[in-house]
């Protein structure tokens, strides 16, 4: 057992020190500080079990050094000393929960009297925070068992027979779990890693997602330890042992006794779990429950719950159910009657917003308008679409609703193209063209893209933009960029090279002659002369 003495009278420290009998107290070790500080230090290093100190000292009273020991969490016997009776310094010694209270000049006898209680309240404590310790363990170690035996169970490696499952959790001295009850069962994935969860870091994130779980689908659990007999000790809690077991990688399973929540309580729980995850992780979830089953059902079902995640691309943050078959199958049945229609891809996209927001896309439905699009195309296109390898592209568009519509998007562009039918129609496909330029200004623009964007031949857009405007394409595009470069020479103070990539050359050097040959100077020049 270990003491610190403080008190800023150096003679005291060493007439205590010398008045007692520390080995008859059973301290090994006394330490001396005196002052505040010295104490802080001290007690940052070493662990000690009772602390005698001074209330009265110049650079920070014994008040304040418990006070911050308290908020360290610091669990120290202590005892004050005064050498004056104030009832002020015993209020707020009683309200720190000093162990006791003696005035200068300490009587030996009262003082040794004093420490040998608070000794032995020191070695109770000890006692008692060992017990908790070790019961912790065990408890944390029967938890890790537990979420072992039920991955075994969700993941196949044990026999999905109620008989042998039985048998083997008795193997395994794990009676506490009730498999005589049916469980409601809810996958947990944490979505796409976000910059904040690399920085909470995978190991705090789990942690996390763990706490927030056991608070809401176990009642905050709390941990209830029985100090006769340790096998008994246990996390006792409303609805069951809080088992959260990682199946895989950013998937995590939960167990919800049925006899403890009904089923609208169960789906409530689940919106909670959303509710709760968003506001304390850095990472979105989504949320797979499944309806109440027997223990031997678990394999079984957690493979439809991991289907269900496997197939959702889309939707986070949401308790997560598939549609019917029989609504995703009309919605088909809507995407094939208007590729009979002969559509343009901006037409399916706006399709594929509305199936969005009806919770429609997932990877199994992109994957079947993929196949009646690819269908589609091979009639208009004999000779089958150019320069696509068709199962890298299907990997592509069904991972997302933006891949989608980027390969409808290139593959709608080798279909044969319209023709402009009326002035309104010309005017109105040059100003998306302008437009378009004007805000990508600073990428690269090509006639394949620009007429894409419009679903016309290139060589047929060119034509009617010269028409139109008097102006090629390029030209026009190498007009907006330098009126681009103008502005910002004028109102900004990027370096050149900025000014180059803002308005969309990577090349400086090329820049500066492009702009030289417009301008009739170098954009140097052109700065100077404005600045």
């Amino acid at each position: 057992m270990r003491i610190l003495i403080v008190d800023d009278e150096i003679y005291a420290v060493e007439a205590i020190r010398e008045m007692i009998d520390w080995q008859a107290l059973g301290i090994d070790e006394v330490l001396t500080a005196y002052s505040m500080r010295q104490a802080q230090k001290l007690l940052t290093e070493k662990a000690v079990d009772i602390l005698l100190c001074d209330i009265e000292m110049p650079q920070g009273s014994g008040l304040e050094l418990v006070s911050w020991i308290r908020e360290k969490e610091m669990k120290l016997v202590t005892v004050f000393l005064t050498s004056h009776a104030n009832f002020n310094y015993a209020n707020q010694a009683i309200r720190l929960e000093i162990f006791d209270y003696i005035l200068k000049p300490a009587d030996p006898e009262e003082l040794f009297g004093v420490l040998q209680r608070a000794a032995a309240r020191a070695q109770e404590q000890y006692t008692r925070f060992a017990r908790m310790e070790m019961a912790q363990f065990w408890e944390d170690s029967f938890v890790r068992q537990c979420e072992e035996f039920i991955t075994r169970i969700a993941d196949g490696r044990l026999p999905a027979d109620r008989e042998t499952i039985l048998h083997e959790a008795a193997r395994l001295h794990l009676e506490r779990l009730d498999f005589d009850s049916r469980f409601y069962v809810a996958l947990i994935q944490l979505r796409a890693e976000t910059d904040d969860e690399k920085e909470w870091g995978k190991g705090l994130t789990e942690y996390g997602l763990k706490n927030i779980l056991a608070e809401v689908f176990y009642d905050d659990a709390q941990s209830v330890h029985s100090q006769s007999d340790v096998s008994h000790m246990g996390v006792y809690c409303k609805r069951g042992l809080p088992l959260i077991p990682r199946l895989m990688e950013r998937h995590y399973l939960v167990l919800v006794n049925a006899n403890l929540v009904g089923e609208k309580e169960f789906s409530a729980l689940c919106n909670s779990c959303v509710s709760g995850c968003q506001q304390g992780l850095p990472v979105a979830v989504t949320v797979y429950p499944h309806s109440a089953v027997p223990i031997e059902q678990l394999e079984q079902t957690t493979a439809q719950l991991l289907a269900h995640a496997a197939d959702n691309i889309l939707y986070d943050n949401t308790v997560y159910s598939p549609l019917d078959d029989r609504i995703t199958a009309d919605n088909e049945r809507e995407w094939d009657q208007l590729l009979s229609e002969q559509p343009d891809a901006e037409q399916l996209g706006e399709l594929l917003d509305c199936a969005a927001r009806s919770g429609m896309v997932t990877r199994r439905y992109l994957s079947h308008i993929y196949d009646l699009t690819c269908q589609y195309l091979h009639k208009q296109l004999p000779g089958g679409i150019s320069g696509m390898n068709l199962t890298v592209e299907k990997a592509r568009a069904t991972s997302s609703l933006d891949g989608m519509k980027d390969w409808l998007g290139r593959a709608f562009a080798q279909l044969p193209h319209r023709e402009i039918e009326t002035p309104a129609e010309s005017q109105n496909v040059i100003g998306v063209v302008r437009r378009y330029i004007r805000e990508h200004i600073d990428e690269e623009l090509g006639r394949n893209e620009l007429a894409g964007l419009v679903y016309l031949n290139p060589d047929y857009l060119s034509h009617i933009f010269r028409e139109k405007t008097g102006a090629s394409l390029i030209d026009y595009i190498t007009s907006e960029r330098m009126k681009k470069a103008r502005e910002l020479l004028t109102t900004t103070d990027l370096p050149i090279r900025d000014v180059a990539l803002a308005v969309g050359y990577s090349n400086i050097s090329y820049f500066s002659r492009q702009f030289k040959r417009s301008q009739g100077e170098t954009p140097l020049e052109f700065r100077r002369r404005f600045s």
